[in-house]
């Protein structure tokens, strides 16, 4: 599982996550159908590079269909996420309580989760508020995310900046953007996102919570960052019992436009606990942790213009 992009690039120089996972034949099996459920309607692209609706979905352009396009494609997912919840593949409560029994030396729950915004379909979004909320309350847990494209929502901002335990968040650095070498407008994308991180961390200020919320920026020479993430440590443990590993970013355009899914991983296996704990570890190691000085250097500066801009843009980022 990755949320990497897998061109040559993400095997060179570009820090991401990636988790193998064994002998699971009900998550590949999700997978697969996941993929063939999108593609149904998908464009099909032609071995001479054009694409086009299939047969299933004549009048039903996104483009000139937008609306019944949108329901279909919700109602489409909407009957996959049933059909594959874990409440319908035991049948019933006591069957999942009779599968738990049965399996009581099991440690370790895999499940995943979509999002889908242009479609309504929140699965995602839902998930990670309420692991938000359970971890940020739950007095000496400890919390930490990886986001490389740093634009929370509103609703995740709100829950964080709200904590009662440390919370810790990594994300890149300027440097560390994959659109740092870009040229054109696009060069200003780092620019963009560090406005957008600045402003949070004025909000951790105003919010007097710089003793429990830290952000840390990802600076390993010559190295973009797009690891994406979150971790949970429970009260008196040393090492995460909860991780999410996928797609989303965290952000706006993640949670509102994009298709994203990844997978929650709960365990309570102590040598799966001490490699997860490893890898985020790891990842922290390279970073440096902000403060106001961060942003006061010349090339953190955006201007009025790029500050504008943000304000403008923070949807689509």
């Amino acid at each position: 599982m990755s949320g990497a992009n897998l061109s040559d690039w993400y095997f060179v120089d570009r820090q991401d996550r990636y988790m193998m996972i064994r002998d699971c034949k009900l998550l590949a099996r999700f997978y697969q159908n996941l993929v063939d459920k999108v593609s149904s309607f998908s464009y099909e692209v032609s071995p001479d590079g054009r694409i086009a609706l299939g047969d299933k979905m004549r009048g039903l352009n996104p483009v000139h269909n937008t609306t019944r396009f949108r329901q279909h494609a919700h109602d489409q997912i909407s009957s996959f996420v049933e059909v594959h919840s874990l409440y319908n593949m035991l049948q019933d409560f006591d069957a999942a309580e009779e599968a738990l029994q049965d399996n009581s030396d099991l440690d370790t729950w895999i499940f995943p989760i979509i999002q889908m915004g242009p479609f309504d379909i929140v699965q995602d979004e839902e998930v990670t508020c309420q692991i938000l909320q359970d971890a940020s309350k739950t007095s000496n847990a400890k919390l930490f995310l990886s986001s490389a494209y740093f634009n929370f929502t509103q609703e995740y901002e709100d829950i964080i900046l709200d904590t009662d335990t440390d919370v810790d968040i990594i994300t890149a650095a300027p440097r560390a953007n994959g659109f740092f070498s870009a040229r054109g407008p696009m060069r200003h994308i780092p620019t963009l996102y560090s406005k957008i991180e600045e402003d949070f961390y004025a909000q951790i200020m105003s919010h007097k919570k710089q003793a429990l919320i830290r952000v840390h920026e990802y600076q390993q020479p010559n190295w973009t960052f797009h690891s994406k993430g979150l971790w949970v440590y429970a009260p008196g443990d040393n090492a995460p019992c909860l991780t999410m590993i996928g797609s989303p970013n965290f952000g706006r355009r993640s949670v509102k436009r994009d298709l994203e899914s990844q997978v929650v991983l709960l365990t309570q296996n102590m040598r799966l606990m001490h490699h997860i704990q490893e890898e985020q570890q790891r990842l922290f190691s390279e970073t440096e942790i902000v403060d106001e000085a961060t942003f006061n250097t010349p090339d953190r500066r955006p201007g009025l213009l790029l500050t504008l801009m943000t304000k403008c843009l923070q949807s689509l980022l």
